[in-house]
């Protein structure tokens, strides 16, 4: 009886200093995050990418997907698949991706000014559901475009009171240091491997507050192109795979190594 009792007294003291300690506590829940975006979110995979660092560094991430090709977050927000799918499980993060270019007016005035309304309204879902929303940057691979861009895009994700990770920065780094690295796909419209992987990383970071370890990864993924189709969202996408899609990719241990130094710039 005495010894029970003071196993009971260690344990309230110990949770009193660091919560995540305390007995009976399940360390091991995964992290739900929900990706909403297009095809700059789901070429490569960035979910799996994401998932497949954090478990190489100790952490379960669970992913989910609401994407279409060309899609921007005011169609999200119009067909109410958001709210649906907040509802119909929690998650931990609502990760945003706007449609390239709409944060600098690429297609009108009115869709840009749908990108900060939009953002607003999901800003506001994910607060209802005590999600965290943040708004993952997007890519311009004009050196000049940099600075219009970041002050476009953080503007954005203040006025919603999002957080916001910067893409950009260290995507315009890692041209700059590994100009023949894999950054954009083959129509030098959407991302390459080594974006997608920069990307993840900065995800990573954002979320846990360390990179991760620099060692060879594979991820066991559908490897989905420019065209690939997914349902419409029920809660969420799903997708359709081809004969000719990869069903994985392995990133050396150099090039985690770069993209790591490169991500490491930004906390410098």
């Amino acid at each position: 009886m005495k010894m029970r009792r003071a196993l009971l007294i260690f344990s309230i003291l110990l949770s009193a200093i660091h919560p995540a300690l305390a007995i009976g506590e399940d360390e091991a829940k995964p992290i739900q995050v929900l990706f909403v975006g297009n095809s700059l979110t789901y070429v490569g995979n960035l979910p799996a990418v994401l998932q497949h660092i954090a478990a190489a560094n100790h952490r379960t991430i669970e992913t989910d997907m609401i994407v279409r090709g060309g899609a921007t977050l005011t169609e999200r927000v119009d067909d109410g698949s958001v709210e649906r799918a907040l509802q119909a499980k929690h998650y931990d993060y609502l990760i945003l991706q706007e449609r390239g270019g709409d944060a600098l007016g690429a297609f009108g005035e009115v869709s840009q000014k749908q990108v900060h309304s939009a953002l607003q309204a999901l800003s506001r879902i994910a607060t209802t559901h005590k999600v965290k929303a943040i708004s993952l940057g997007g890519y311009q691979p004009s050196q000049r475009m940099t600075s219009v861009l970041l002050e476009a895009e953080r503007a954005i994700a203040a006025q919603a009171a999002i957080e916001y990770v910067d893409v950009q920065t260290s995507f315009m780094a890692g041209k700059n240091q590994h100009p023949n690295a894999e950054w954009l796909y083959a129509d030098k419209g959407h991302p390459g491997h080594d974006l997608i992987l920069l990307e993840a990383v900065l995800i990573f970071q954002h979320l846990f507050g360390l990179l991760p370890e620099t060692n060879a990864l594979v991820v066991n993924a559908p490897m989905y192109k420019p065209n690939s189709s997914f349902t419409s969202p029920a809660p969420t996408s799903l997708h359709t795979l081809t004969p000719d899609m990869a069903m994985s990719h392995h990133y050396s241990q150099q090039q985690l190594a770069a993209i790591v130094r490169i991500a490491q710039t930004q906390v410098e």
